[in-house]
């Protein structure tokens, strides 16, 4: 439960409409993230609100505005340099982001290929979380993804809504009917292992995971216990 804590804003004098448009922008994606939640059910043959209790409680949503700064110019650049993120699935439940046009963001297809996820006017990237994947025995696969941000010499900037149960939620595996089992049934490429997945019942254990993976410096500074 140390997890959780009160926002840090800017100075209000600095950027005074920034704290109501965020908080407006998390109303708007948890509107959506329902909604996905509630179609996904349906389509899993359960009650559009099976899951709707997870939430209930406290839930842990999680909203970030994350600047990936330019390198200089990529042409005087090797081809994996820049600060982006490595290969990596999300978490949680599901992730709605927001990004820019500069690009970088690419997401591994089912045969290993890495693709770009160009941004698209007036639309949102929506990630699968391994959460997810895990509640529906791997009928809805979580997202494995990266950013690169080394080709267009600009700053890139994305605004991540990550759409989370509360961290003491139990998340079992759903029993998913056989003919929609059988139907999603297929093999698929990951640089992210099947080991590497946070598949614990209980919320909290893989957020408390996804932070000593994700972040290893924080981990040793604010929990030595589960530093590595």
């Amino acid at each position: 439960m140390r997890l959780t804590g009160p926002n840090q804003w800017p100075k209000k004098d600095l950027l005074p409409n920034f704290k109501p448009t965020v908080l407006q922008f998390m109303n708007e994606t948890e509107r959506i993230s329902l909604s996905l939640v509630q179609a996904i059910a349906e389509t899993l043959g359960l009650p559009g609100n099976f899951l709707e209790s997870t939430f209930n409680t406290e839930p842990y949503y999680r909203l970030k505005v994350v600047r990936y700064p330019s390198m200089g110019d990529p042409v005087d650049q090797p081809e994996n340099h820049g600060l982006g993120v490595g290969p990596h699935k999300d978490y949680g439940f599901l992730t709605i982001l927001l990004q820019d046009n500069v690009g970088g963001l690419q997401i591994q297809t089912q045969q290993g290929e890495w693709i770009d996820a160009p941004s698209i006017p007036d639309t949102f990237v929506v990630n699968i979380g391994e959460a997810f994947e895990r509640l529906t025995q791997s009928c809805f696969v979580a997202t494995t993804h990266r950013v690169l941000n080394n080709r267009s010499g600009k700053d890139r900037y994305s605004v991540p809504f990550f759409f989370n149960p509360s961290l003491d939620a139990i998340v079992p595996a759903i029993n998913v009917p056989e003919d929609i089992l059988a139907e999603s049934s297929r093999t698929y490429i990951s640089d992210v292992k099947q080991h590497q997945l946070l598949q614990d019942p209980a919320y909290g254990v893989n957020a408390l995971g996804g932070l000593c993976r994700s972040h290893p410096g924080v981990v040793a500074r604010h929990y030595p216990e589960f530093s590595s």
